[in-house]
């Protein structure tokens, strides 16, 4: 029975001392506030630790549980990173969801909010990519064509900031993804859509064939005589100058009927052929399409709701 008089008496001098209500504590930061482990300072504000076993409501009705100043109707701080505070027994990861159920998603700053089932998943985070035939910026999902960051609401440029796009965001127009090597930085890009082949980009190779033509005339020449003979009438070849007149001659003492004799050896040679050859390719050189079959549809990054 003490005790309970205790807590009362405590109870109604803070009420009526400054129309608050503390329990556990002489020090209510707010319209009721309890103080779980009554470990809250007598004066001041409590530290984030001291906040975590409290439990306040505020003059604006606003409940907090582990914080002494909730900025929303229901604020929970569980001390924990990465866990939220809140449980719930008769559902978890393998209840079946109702088909007209909206998804609940947390923006930025923490504010729990609706999502939509085609956009912001459960699993989404901020630099998610992905492909879509959305033509339009949706459920904190943004289109990459290149735009200023500063163009963006500002939960997003800080989310952009944070991934090293300070000025613009990426522009996968006409581009498709390919993984990073350990020499590349993100968001560069590289690559061409088409290309002309160069003789650089054809195999040495060595073409056989057989030509056929005329060679070129060498106009007007001549061969030089080794030695001639002068035959005279009546004589023969090889008979030492011993032929004499002969009857038939028709009364001449000489008579000339020829010369013999033949060309100069001109000795081993050869006749170069010169000439050129043209092979036409029958190209026009017409550029390349560089790009495997495609499907086009939009890139879009996650940055936030």
């Amino acid at each position: 029975m003490n005790k309970k008089f205790m807590i009362m008496g405590i109870v109604l001098v803070s009420s009526l001392a400054f129309g608050q209500v503390g329990v556990n504590t002489a020090n209510p930061q707010n319209t009721f506030h309890i103080d779980g482990q009554k470990n809250n300072p007598a004066t001041g504000s409590p530290s984030t630790a001291q906040q975590a076993d409290d439990y306040i409501v505020t003059a604006n009705g606003n409940v907090g549980i582990g914080v002494t100043a909730p900025t929303a109707k229901l604020q929970v701080r569980s001390g924990t990173n990465g866990v939220s505070g809140l449980k719930f027994d008769n559902i978890n990861n393998t209840t079946v969801p109702a088909g007209s159920a909206a998804l609940l998603g947390v923006d930025a700053s923490g504010n729990v909010v609706a999502a939509s089932a085609n956009g912001a998943t459960a699993g989404s985070t901020s630099g998610d990519v992905k492909n879509s035939f959305k033509t339009a910026d949706h459920d904190g999902w943004y289109l990459l064509n290149g735009r200023a960051v500063s163009t963006l609401p500002a939960a997003a440029q800080a989310a952009a900031t944070a991934l090293g796009f300070t000025n613009n965001l990426p522009d996968a127009t006409d581009r498709v993804m390919k993984a990073k090597t350990a020499s590349e930085n993100l968001a560069a890009t590289g690559g061409i859509n088409s290309l002309t082949i160069g003789q650089p980009n054809l195999p040495n190779v060595t073409f056989s064939g057989s030509i056929s033509g005329t060679a070129v005339a060498a106009g007007v020449h001549s061969h030089g005589p080794t030695a001639g003979t002068f035959l005279l009438g009546g004589t023969t070849i090889n008979n030492n100058g011993s032929g004499n007149y002969n009857g038939t001659a028709g009364g001449q003492a000489w008579g000339g009927i020829g010369a013999t004799g033949s060309t100069a050896n001109a000795g081993n040679h050869a006749h170069t052929v010169n000439g050129t050859a043209s092979v036409p390719s029958g190209g026009s050189g017409t550029a390349l399409d560089n790009r495997s079959p495609y499907l086009v549809v939009n890139t879009y990054i996650y940055l936030g709701l």
